[in-house]
């Protein structure tokens, strides 16, 4: 397998793997920086235990 040609498809599949993983990254950092403004008294109120399952729940 290691005699196999490396093509532009082999690096386009890298690099939307590396795009699609940076995103994630972003997106996970976003909802554990929005999860302690959802807990004010000001905001939503939500409790630590309501304020995790609205975040597993969009990720």
């Amino acid at each position: 397998m290691d005699r196999l040609p490396w093509t532009r498809f082999h690096w386009l599949v890298v690099i939307g793997l590396g795009v699609s993983w940076i995103l994630d990254g972003l997106e996970i950092q976003i909802v554990s920086s929005v999860s302690p403004v959802l807990q004010e008294r000001r905001a939503l109120g939500l409790s630590a235990a309501q304020a995790g399952f609205v975040g597993t729940a969009y990720l």
